[in-house]
């Protein structure tokens, strides 16, 4: 097997890490939801892929504020390729979750849910694209720091600052609430910043250069042992995230990879559709565990497809016509 370890071969393949890690994602979600025995020492690892979807990310971020460093036409397009995907599935989910199945229906927690704010509140919904929100309204703020400091000080400075937030937060409150919601979400920003980071380093040419296997495998080996020294606190899994992006994106081929690819167009579908049905058969028809599991695993991966596909080419057509900056002019 041919590998290639170089950020320019996770430009060239980052669609693929993402369908690696809607994979990954698969796993942690049956973990959450089935008795697994002695494979749940194992499956808990698959959360991984939330930093890995986070490192690509901020990845593909860093090359949209280069390209459009513009605020107005980076959120117009984020709304385009996030929101609406998102309210696409959240809005029936959620209406047949708290208005048909719910005892009573409640018209406030539906908003709450649809709006992202019942993760801050109640720890409930799509927590990824909760996280999205502040994260993406901040994105412009970012570049802009980068341009004027450097992007390695502005990425290291935020990472430490958000795992210290992470780390006080989930000190200061034990109990469950918003203080450890926002911690949940702050330990995992330097996975974001780790990979927008990596871009910046390959945009200006400073790390063009490949790396040997023999340095690959010692430098994913140290990573993982200051992952492991430091995995208690939780604001460290930017490393085993690292380690996983590199060795994904470094072979010339792999097994499955045009399905893989596809995946992870549509990893956003993916990731809502799976979270909806699973919630959807524990709530309204009492089911758990793998025979769930599988069936959501190919609802969702089937029901993404089929929607990402719907959705491509009105989605385009949406970030083309981008009202926000024409009304600017």
């Amino acid at each position: 097997m041919v590998l290639e370890f170089s950020t320019q071969r996770i430009r060239e393949r980052r669609t693929l890490v993402m369908g690696i890690a809607a994979l990954m994602i698969y796993f942690a979600h049956v973990y959450s939801y089935a008795d697994l025995g002695t494979l749940g020492a194992f499956f808990i690892y698959a959360n991984w892929g939330v930093d890995v979807f986070l490192l690509v990310s901020g990845f593909g971020i860093c090359h949209s504020i280069a390209k459009c460093p513009i605020a107005r036409e980076f959120y117009w397009k984020r709304l385009v390729r996030v929101g609406v995907p998102y309210l696409v599935l959240a809005v029936p989910f959620y209406f047949a979750s708290d208005i048909l199945v719910a005892n009573q229906g409640d018209w406030g927690l539906f908003v709450l849910d649809v709006s992202t704010l019942s993760y801050w509140l109640l720890h409930r919904g799509a927590w990824y694209v909760a996280m999205l929100v502040p994260l993406y309204l901040l994105v412009p703020l970012v570049g802009s720091f980068c341009r004027r400091l450097g992007a390695p000080v502005v990425c290291i400075v935020a990472t430490i600052l958000s795992a210290a937030v992470a780390l006080f937060l989930k000190a200061a409150f034990t109990d469950a609430g918003l203080a450890l919601n926002v911690a949940n979400v702050f330990q995992r920003i330097p996975s974001f910043f780790t990979g927008y980071l990596l871009a910046d380093r390959l945009i200006s040419g400073k790390s063009r250069g490949g790396v040997s296997v023999k340095a690959a495998a010692l430098g994913s080996v140290l990573a993982l042992l200051g992952w492991f020294l430091s995995r208690n606190t939780g604001c460290t899994s930017f490393m085993p995230a690292l380690v996983i992006t590199f060795w994904v994106s470094a072979p010339q081929r792999l097994p499955f990879e045009r399905f893989l690819e596809k995946l992870g167009k549509a990893s956003l579908e993916s990731y809502l559709l799976n979270i909806y049905v699973l919630a959807l058969m524990r709530d309204a028809f009492g089911w758990s565990g793998i025979t769930a599991f599988l069936i959501a695993t190919v609802i969702s991966m089937v029901g993404a497809l089929l929607l990402h596909h719907a959705l491509e080419m009105p989605l385009k057509h949406l970030v083309a016509m981008n009202p926000v900056g024409r009304a600017a002019v």
